[in-house]
């Protein structure tokens, strides 16, 4: 005979009773206050029930619901696959409520059961509870569904039974709760003496996640002053993703939430992989903390792999920042530099591994998110890292030696193409210092042969660059930034590193950019010279831009030898229709000047040193103007 017990009573296993019993369980273990519950084991035999033991047994023990020869009841089902971690079939199964004889409630009990034969899965159990009268019922997601964030709570509910908000029948009322330190702050106007209730339901719950150490899915009703947990269920959505390590493919693309596949970097090497684009081998790691954490960090090296770029996806920012770093194999970096150059180490890798890398940011990001995720990218040692984009005329290509163009630390030789790919103006550079990332490590090279160091590409090298990514150039404001390899047979081969979306107004001509205009238009103010910010440029972000209060008003032209991305700072300090900024070098493509572009901050460059603007009380930029040379589009009074 199958048996019947009182959850407050026995053993109630998922694989005996089912998932729910299970859940029901676990809530009158942890302190929860549940209506009178009875379970029956699960089955897939109806004939189990027509047993006269059986039958005799069950009415026995639901003499505790009892009342005028009627039963106020809530029957509902518990498969052995239902509320697991990976799989709540939550509305797969009906529920029955109301008023019934003793008839009614086996007509019920043997509608459950036979329901699963239709979804042909697993065994059903079935709990009988006296129905709770509602006053307020509804669901709760101890943790956000969406985001895995930890701190914040989804409440929904209704007057009354909850039954017509789990069956879609009413919409109910959506609240947050979020959580700061041990303060839960609920979002909304709502009844204060109910404001109290859900804050306290909201407490309760986070209790038992606590304890259970998974997000929870549980619906709850309020009589009086009592709260009921009616049942819980690992909250699917959260608690289904595994943690594992994936390649970035079209292949994978079905194994990583959906959450994480709009991802620049993860669309970045699905567009690569379409257009036949030669980009580094990428993997997402993906973390859960309800799960024990990964031991084995595997991911084959490709021949051109010089390390790693580690960056979180999930959440992309952490207080307001993108974290990254740069991880690599110690005991390779020396023999990874060559004798053309002398060079020292600018800054060591923050972790001695990946593995380490990867549970560092997993500690880092455990309080607050369930689920996290991070892309692992190989990084390769080029020749020349550069950018390109359309213009209206053609195309604009910048390259510099090595690596951290964009960064706007490095100067930068820059090619104006028509678009039949001819190169209509060149403006070379000799470069004697540039930056390298060679596992992990930013080394600084100085190059030992003056001969060595033009940045210079040929008309050949110019059009392959443009046959390479012709693709994803359609668009005006894609600035694509690219690696060139050094090949045995002196050809340089481009590879995509990351392209980004020039969001200005106003499209910059060939001419212009010529004459050194880097955004357009005109400013007065006070020059003020900007140093020193290289080292800081370096960590910082294109994405790192915060909206702080303006601190000035004043008027402010700022002198940068190059338009390094640390400069992002000073923006956010001042109002945008005010300041303007005079570079010696700038290339078009890197990460400051398109920000400066799309803020409609005005912006030159003059190819030379600056003079005596020290002692200059007010200057004047002109980057509006057209046909003006460079110098002339700088006054002082």
């Amino acid at each position: 005979m199958i048996r019947i017990v009182d959850v407050r009573e026995d053993n109630i296993a998922t694989e005996v009773f089912g998932g729910k019993a299970h859940g029901i369980s676990l809530l009158y273990k942890h302190g929860c206050l549940i209506p009178q519950t009875l379970v029956i084991q699960a089955t897939d035999v109806l004939e189990d029930i027509e047993n006269i033991e059986f039958q005799e047994s069950l009415i026995k023990k639901l003499s505790i619901f009892l009342n005028d020869n009627t039963y106020d009841l809530a029957i509902r089902s518990s498969c052995t696959l239902e509320d697991d971690f990976t799989n709540s079939m939550a509305g797969h199964f009906d529920t029955f409520l109301g008023q019934m004889n003793i008839d009614d409630v086996f007509t019920n009990i043997k509608k459950i059961i036979s329901s699963i034969h239709k979804e042909n899965k697993g065994k059903m159990g079935v709990i009988i509870q006296n129905r709770i009268r509602a006053e307020y019922a509804g669901v709760l997601f101890s943790s956000d569904p969406i985001t895995y964030s930890k701190k914040q709570m989804l409440i929904s509910y209704v007057d009354g039974m909850g039954n017509k908000l789990v069956d879609g029948k009413d919409s109910g009322t959506d609240v947050v709760v979020t959580i700061d330190k041990d303060n839960f702050l609920l979002e909304g106007q709502i009844d204060e003496e109910l404001k109290n209730k859900l804050l306290l339901l909201a407490k309760e719950s986070k209790r038992i996640e606590e304890l259970l150490k998974y997000p929870l899915d549980i619906e709850w009703a309020i009589v009086g002053a009592d709260i009921y947990f009616l049942q819980c269920r690992p909250l699917a959505s959260v608690t289904g993703i595994p943690s594992d390590i994936y390649p970035v493919n079209e292949q994978n693309i079905a194994k990583i939430p959906k959450q994480l596949v709009s991802h620049d970097k993860i669309k970045l090497r699905l567009l690569a992989q379409n257009a036949s684009i030669f980009i580094s081998n990428a993997y997402v790691s993906i973390r859960n903390s309800c799960f024990k954490d990964l031991s084995v960090i595997d991911i084959p090296k490709s021949d051109f792999c010089k390390g790693y770029s580690a960056v979180i996806i999930y959440p992309q920012r952490l207080s307001n920042k993108v974290v990254r770093s740069f991880v690599g194999d110690k005991k390779k970096v020396f023999g990874s530099i060559t004798d053309c150059c002398r060079y020292g180490i600018r800054s060591f890798p923050e972790y001695d591994n990946l593995g380490e890398c990867l549970n560092g940011y997993f500690e880092l990001l455990n309080d607050q998110y369930w689920v996290s995720a991070t892309i692992v990218q190989e990084i390769f040692d080029p020749l020349y890292t550069g950018v390109i984009q359309r213009l209206d005329e053609g195309y604009i290509i910048e390259i510099t030696r090595g690596h951290f163009l964009t960064k706007g630390v490095v100067p930068t030789s820059q090619y104006i193409v028509s678009k039949e790919k001819s190169v209509l103006e060149r403006t070379e550079i000799h470069q004697e210092k540039w930056l390298k990332i060679i596992e992990g490590h930013v080394i600084h090279c100085v190059c030992n042969n003056e001969d060595e160091s033009l940045v210079s590409l040929s008309d050949k090298d110019v059009k392959y660059i443009i046959d390479s990514f012709s693709s994803i150039l359609q668009k005006d404001d894609c600035v694509v930034e690219f690696g060139l390899l050094e090949q045995n047979n002196d050809v340089l081969e481009p590879y995509l590193i990351d392209f980004v979306d020039d969001n200005s107004p106003i499209a910059i001509s060939s001419g212009d950019i010529i004459n050194g205009i880097i955004s357009y238009g005109t400013i007065s103010g006070k020059p003020i010279i900007v140093k020193n910010f290289d080292k800081d440029s370096l960590n910082e972000h294109f994405h790192n831009i915060s909206e702080v209060e303006v601190v000035s008003d004043e008027k402010v032209i700022f002198f940068c030898e190059n338009p390094e991305l640390a400069i992002l700072k000073l923006i956010e300090n001042y109002n945008s229709k005010n300041i303007g900024f005079v570079f010696e070098n700038c290339a078009i493509g890197a990460h400051l000047a398109v920000v400066l572009r799309e803020k409609g901050i005005p912006a030159i460059k003059l190819g030379a040193k600056f003079w005596q603007i020290s002692s200059k009380n007010i200057c004047t930029i002109d980057a509006e103007t057209h046909g003006l040379l460079p110098k002339e589009r700088l006054q002082y009074e």
